[in-house]
């Protein structure tokens, strides 16, 4: 029995010294609705994670992003197949109502696969990983400033989509 309780007095010690290694994961799902974009006018949605209680209450705990993908309904308004593409960026200072401004400051983060005319298409969480772009980018966006611009473009010009959806991000956090 002092084994037992020897061994305990040890273990609590332990964790003390090292203090308190414990992490856990946490998932923050947040809602981007891009709206209607077209060649003319493109669209974005500011995502702030700092509104969300948990991404604040743990801010400053974020030790590493093991994930983010994202789950979104995309249609295609026009006749010619286009591919979707979003795009972030936290600088505000550009015109960013124009396609091509938005190629040159903003780094896209997702392009989709080809989606026909008229149709739209379905992007699930397990298929996203393997149309996100420039994750380091983004993981650096959610754990250093936590708000951005989402933007929706596609791949040919004229375009009008429309990207409604959801940014999925896992966290690992400790003390």
């Amino acid at each position: 029995m002092k084994n037992y309780i020897l061994m305990g007095l040890i273990a609590v010690i332990g964790l003390g010294i090292t203090g308190c290694l414990l992490t856990s994961q946490m998932t923050i799902v947040e809602d981007i609705d891009i709206g209607v974009t077209t060649s003319d006018d493109v669209s974005l949605y500011w995502l702030d994670l700092n509104a969300n209680e948990d991404y604040l209450e743990h801010k400053d705990k974020i030790k590493n992003v093991d994930a983010i993908s994202l789950v979104a309904w995309i249609y295609n308004n026009t006749t010619s197949p286009v591919y979707a593409e979003i795009w972030v960026d936290t600088d505000t200072t550009y015109d960013y109502s124009i396609p091509d401004t938005v190629r040159a400051h903003a780094t896209r983060i997702f392009v989709s696969p080809e989606i026909p005319g008229d149709d739209s298409l379905l992007i699930d969480w397990n298929d996203s990983f393997q149309y996100m772009e420039n994750v380091d980018y983004l993981e650096n966006l959610v754990m250093d400033v936590g708000a951005f611009a989402v933007y929706g473009l596609a791949s040919d010009i004229p375009f009008d989509i429309n990207i409604i959806g959801q940014i999925v991000v896992t966290l690992t956090v400790g003390n």
